[in-house]
């Protein structure tokens, strides 16, 4: 019988990790992968409820440290970088204005992720916390503003998108960009892609429940191996595969750092 390897990742990272499943599978070709794709909190959830993983891929290293620290895992490794952008259907042209005053409008209808379930949906709302501090009230404006949906994951927001059922949605700069949607850049101070204003970005937050407030950070993604899993030398292997895969043909920037006694080291 042969092993099953079960791995969780954010929807973000979908492209890298089957890229790293196709390469591992030259290796060794009679594991099963099984890869989940979903939501960073999601994700955790899961292991939280006892669901077998063997490895997690996800959008959002605070996450660890926060849920899963120490019962779960004592350790990570840093290794992407993104940022946050607000997109609009491939070829769209877009009116020469603030990305603000285009969400303003009464009549456009944008969109976002579940922020209970994903963090690109939070780091929306946090982004929206971070452009209040210059346009007061526009937090306010826009979390109750009559187009905005939330959706529940990335795939039906962009799928509604595409047919032209809202005007723009929050996303990843690196999923922006694989999907050849239309980018509209949001300023540095917005966008949570800057390590060197950590202590602005940290100014926000946003709350998954008691003790769960998240605050917020540059965004970095993080792998880690639960101490559940039943194939650590395989989850390890893949891992390895994961962190040789060039990010940056993804839209995703390069970074490593390690928290804790991370059994992998940047070769």
């Amino acid at each position: 019988m042969s092993k099953e390897l079960h791995i969780y990742h954010a929807g973000s990272t979908k492209s890298i990790v089957e890229k790293a499943a196709k390469e591992y599978k030259l290796v060794d070709p009679e594991i099963s992968l099984n890869l989940h794709a979903m939501g960073s909190v999601e994700c955790i959830n899961r292991v939280q409820r006892g669901y077998v993983a063997d490895l997690l891929v996800l959008a959002d290293y605070s996450l660890i440290e926060k849920l899963l620290f120490p019962w779960f895992t004592d350790w990570y490794v840093l290794f992407a970088a993104n940022r946050m952008v607000l997109t609009a259907p491939k070829g769209k042209k877009i009116p020469d204005r603030h990305w603000s005053d285009l969400l303003c409008n009464p009549l456009v209808r944008f969109g976002y992720t579940d922020p209970e379930k994903d963090p690109c949906g939070y780091r929306t709302l946090m982004v929206l916390k971070l452009a209040d501090k210059h346009f007061p009230g526009l937090y306010q404006l826009l979390i109750t503003h009559p187009g905005r949906v939330v959706y529940p994951g990335p795939e039906p927001m962009l799928n509604d998108l595409a047919l032209g059922n809202i005007d723009f949605a929050f996303e990843y700069g690196s999923v922006a960009e694989e999907h050849k949607l239309t980018i509209i850049e949001l300023e540095s101070l917005y966008n949570l892609s800057d390590p060197q204003k950590q202590d602005h970005y940290s100014g926000v937050s946003f709350s998954l429940g008691p003790n769960k407030e998240v605050q917020g950070s540059a965004i970095a993604y993080a792998l880690t191996i639960p101490k559940q899993s039943l194939n650590q030398k395989e989850a390890l292997d893949f891992a390895r595969l994961l962190l040789k895969v060039d990010l940056t043909v993804y839209g995703l920037r390069p970074i490593y750092q390690t928290e804790g006694d991370a059994p992998l080291s940047q070769d």
